[in-house]
């Protein structure tokens, strides 16, 4: 078997794409969960706070 530089240029560049595809999807589920968790600590802070139960 011969070496090939384009197969292997090609391959690399196909991973390094989907590497930053998973890359962008995990920063954007980071994210979500980062400002979810923001939230709920406002929400935790505001209900101490105010001293308020919850309504369930």
């Amino acid at each position: 078997m011969e070496f090939n530089p384009t197969v292997l240029q090609k391959y690399s560049e196909g991973r390094n794409s989907f590497m930053e595809e998973r890359a962008r999807e995990l920063s954007k589920t980071a994210l979500k969960q980062a400002i979810l968790l923001k939230h709920t600590w406002k929400k935790k802070i505001f209900y101490k706070f105010f001293d308020v139960k919850k309504k369930t």
